[in-house]
């Protein structure tokens, strides 16, 4: 177990996920990037699973009452691929 939440343990893990969240939006931009230039195709089934992964996502924030702003997510729009 984890025991009771201090505030710095708190403080830790919003920025754990905040970071996550950021590192994520970064690799998926440089990945369909990548992908566009080398194989489109694979590029739109590649922004699906990106699109399903960051819902997923969204969706447990959600569940645990947590906003999208902490995690700097509430504006984010999945790249579209370029075709």
């Amino acid at each position: 177990t984890l025991g009771p939440m201090t505030k710095r343990r708190l403080s830790t893990h919003e920025e754990c996920l905040r970071a996550f969240s950021l590192s994520l939006q970064r690799e998926i931009k440089e990945n369909l990037k990548f992908w566009d230039r080398t194989n489109p195709d694979a590029a739109d089934s590649r922004a699906e699973a990106f699109a399903l992964v960051i819902a997923t996502l969204k969706n447990q924030l959600d569940q645990h009452s947590i906003p999208l702003v902490d995690v700097g997510l509430a504006d984010y729009e999945l790249p579209r691929a370029k075709r």
